[in-house]
């Protein structure tokens, strides 16, 4: 079933709306469309949550410099996600208020290179 996306009442669509009537339902407006969005899988992580999805190509065990784009003072890195079947770890540590450097290993390929998307937490 496709969720349908609401109409927004208007002072518009009710013949004799009262003055207060667009303060009244203009919240009630907003919510609605916004909870459109989310049931319609319309959000994305970046929306609702301080943080930076990033993909990169890594090598293991091998450091890497990434510039934040609009996380300030990042607060943790986890992985998503990496094209290869054994689980990627990472480390990491902040060295200045946009950069950080980020270690990624697997466990059981000590020589691997993948891809590997990440979230980095403001």
């Amino acid at each position: 079933m496709k969720i349908q996306q609401p109409k927004a009442v208007t002072v518009d669509s009710i013949k004799d709306a009262p003055p207060w009537f667009e303060e009244a339902f203009g919240p009630l407006n907003d919510f609605n469309v916004k909870l459109s969005q989310v049931l319609t899988k319309r959000v994305t992580l970046t929306d609702n949550v301080d943080c930076e999805v990033r993909e990169v190509s890594i090598l293991h065990n091998t450091s890497y410099e990434i510039t934040l784009r609009s996380v300030k003072n990042a607060k943790g890195v986890i992985v998503l996600w990496s094209d290869l079947f054994d689980f990627c770890k990472v480390k990491w540590q902040q060295i200045d208020i946009d950069k950080i450097e980020v270690v990624f290993w697997f466990d059981s390929l000590p020589t691997a290179s993948a891809n590997v998307r990440f979230v980095i937490f403001g």
